[in-house]
């Protein structure tokens, strides 16, 4: 078996909530997340917030620099002497909750709403074709259009590894980059579904795995006379 791997309608839902995995949620260090948002603080600033001594801080520091959270940035120069200030790394930012799972959960339940499942699976095509590149796959072989549509999971987020097996393949991708709006919809897997298809000119199936911890799998059938 080889894996190629990249890098890289329905009652109206509340969106979930921060899972209790979310370094957002761990006490202290969630509040150090909380407090470096923005233009970055120093240890005696961050001390003083949080009522902590500066080891205390640095401690707590130390501790989501190794988890890839938070960067030390520019010295701020002082009185007496500069002073290193700290700030949220991408990881950190993209730690915090965001709007757009909520606003692309309340966009699918009105046009649920507004269109029968025909018209809602014919816009969901035409959204997945929009984040398609024609230029990727204009008489790619089909390595090629494979290859195409795992970057398609990379610029969502996430990231895809393909595996053959006897008669077909299996697209997956654990850390599911649209999970705050997929654990309640299935919408994004039909986008999904359709931009494979489109790629791989072969009809694709679902097999995603939906609630708390959303993963998305895709079965696709090379067998002869598919």
């Amino acid at each position: 078996m080889k894996t190629r791997q990249t890098v890289g309608m329905s009652k109206r839902r509340v969106p979930p909530a921060p899972s209790a995995g979310n370094p957002t949620n761990r006490g202290t260090r969630g509040r150090v997340l909380t407090l470096l948002r923005g233009p970055g603080r120093t240890v005696a600033e961050l001390a003083e917030e949080l009522k902590l001594t500066g080891n205390a801080v640095r401690g707590h520091l130390a501790a989501l620099e190794r988890d890839g959270l938070v960067e030390a940035r520019a010295l701020r120069r002082g009185a007496k002497k500069p002073s290193q200030l700290y700030g949220l790394t991408p990881a950190g930012e993209a730690a915090f909750p965001k709007a757009h799972g909520a606003l692309l959960i309340a966009m699918l339940d009105e046009l649920g709403a507004r269109h029968s499942p025909a018209e809602l699976a014919t816009f969901l095509r035409s959204v997945g074709q929009r984040l398609q590149d024609p230029r990727e796959i204009a008489g790619a072989t089909r390595e090629a259009r494979i290859e195409a549509a795992l970057r398609v999971f990379s610029r969502l987020g996430g990231s895809a590894r393909v595996e053959d097996l006897a008669d077909g393949l299996t697209v997956q991708c654990h850390d599911c980059p649209l999970a705050d709006v997929s654990a309640s919809h299935a919408e994004p897997c039909a986008i999904v579904r359709g931009i494979l298809s489109d790629l791989l000119q072969v009809e694709v199936r679902t097999a995603c795995a939906h609630g708390s911890r959303p993963t998305c799998r895709f079965e696709i059938d090379l067998s002869p006379g598919t």
